[in-house]
């Protein structure tokens, strides 16, 4: 018979993810210096922390806003409710039942009812919205965008409007700097040309679909309580290779670097759209580095440590003396993690990116002063744990 232990395993193993977590992106977990806090800061019910330089994610907590998702840098934490592809699909499909119009509604608002559901895509949380997707939809020819959801100031995502009229704002700047007059409205109900004029039979789960999700949840369940287990008795589950190992340094002089769909896909956009006019582009997707040749002594870290490779190594003809590096801003992502780790003060993180320097091919190059050279490995600030 069971034991109180067992059942609680049991029930700590059948908590639902909103969320997925990819420990080796995140800025705080490559280097305990980092000084990243934009999904804290987001997260409005505390399912998030930062522990033994470990993101700690609390399922029973987690709301499902998907805010945080929105706002990290290096895509680290990822929404599963909806996953991003399938959030982009629906709202294809809903511009193609609205005439080019892309809806996005949060679901406390959606629960009302008051709009068609094949006209508009449901979030939980308007601040799930990310500037991306807004891009995506200015390029892909829809003709406005338009977000629902209702008063915020009475909602348990509250704080998410915030990050939601943000990303909004941002999105409308760039769409316009490239000559695009896509508009992004945001309201508290449904326009009339997306209310649902016939209730009847368009919401809710019809009789076989509620026992094909019922059979469907029962068979995971029951295959999640076959694994705890067969863990349990066999001793717990396979050992996960430790983070340690994971994030050593390569043969190339950093630690793995990971390509960012999000930040690839708003660059598309902004590219189908038009070369953008204005001084910059953009506050939140990009960033630009400087570093200061009188202060910079060639310890490297910034690129050992950059989590996209916008910043690397070029070394001098020893091949281990680094003799300059080299950034590239179409590849940065603004985490600041370069800044964070630089022990001489000597690199400079803008959010301030102009569209010279974000479409350009050619990396912007900082010799390194050989007298200012450090002698030994000047780790300074950047041991991982």
């Amino acid at each position: 018979m069971a034991n109180l232990n067992d059942i609680a395993a049991l029930a700590d193993s059948l908590e639902k993810p909103r969320i997925a977590v990819q420990q080796e992106r995140c800025v705080r977990v490559r280097n305990r210096h980092a000084s990243c806090s934009r999904c804290l800061d987001a997260c409005p019910s505390g399912a998030l922390g930062i522990e033994d330089n470990r993101i700690a994610y609390a399922a029973s907590l987690c709301t499902a806003c998907g805010a945080c998702t929105a706002v990290c840098p290096t895509e680290a934490l990822r929404p599963l409710e909806p996953a991003e592809a399938a959030l982009r699909e629906a709202c294809d499909r809903a511009a193609d039942c609205a005439d080019g119009t892309v809806a996005i509604a949060c679901a406390r608002i959606a629960s009302k009812r008051g709009g068609d559901p094949d006209k508009y895509a449901e979030v939980p949380c308007l601040g799930r919205v990310d500037e991306s997707l807004m891009l995506q939809a200015a390029a892909s020819g829809a003709s406005r965008l338009v977000l629902v959801d209702g008063d915020c100031a009475t909602c348990k995502y509250g704080p998410c409007g915030r990050l939601a009229a943000e990303a909004a704002e941002d999105a409308a700047g760039i769409a316009a700097s490239c000559g695009s007059d896509f508009p992004i409205e945001r309201v508290t109900g449904f326009p009339p040309e997306l209310a649902l004029e016939a209730p009847e039979g368009r919401f809710g789960t019809d009789r076989r679909g509620f026992f094909s999700e019922t059979a469907a949840a029962v068979k995971e369940t029951t295959l999640t309580a076959a694994r705890t287990t067969l863990n349990q008795k066999l001793g717990g589950a396979p050992a996960e290779e430790g983070l340690g190992r994971r994030l050593r340094v390569g043969s190339g002089g950093s630690l793995p670097q990971y390509p960012m769909p999000r930040r690839d896909a708003a660059l598309d956009a902004i590219d189908a759209l038009g070369f953008p006019e204005g001084p910059t582009v953009g506050r939140r997707l990009f960033g630009a580095v400087s570093i200061d040749p009188a202060a910079c002594n060639g310890c490297g870290m910034c690129a050992t440590f950059c989590p996209t490779g916008a910043l690397r190594r070029v070394d001098g003809p020893d091949g281990k003396t680094l003799s300059a590096l080299e950034f590239l801003a179409s590849d940065c992502v603004g985490c600041g993690l370069c800044a964070d780790v630089c022990w001489k003060d000597a690199l400079d993180l803008s959010r301030e990116v102009s569209p010279q320097q974000l479409f350009s091919f050619e990396p912007v190059s900082f010799p390194v002063d050989p007298a200012n050279r450090a002698s030994g490995p000047g780790l300074g600030k950047s041991f991982i744990r």
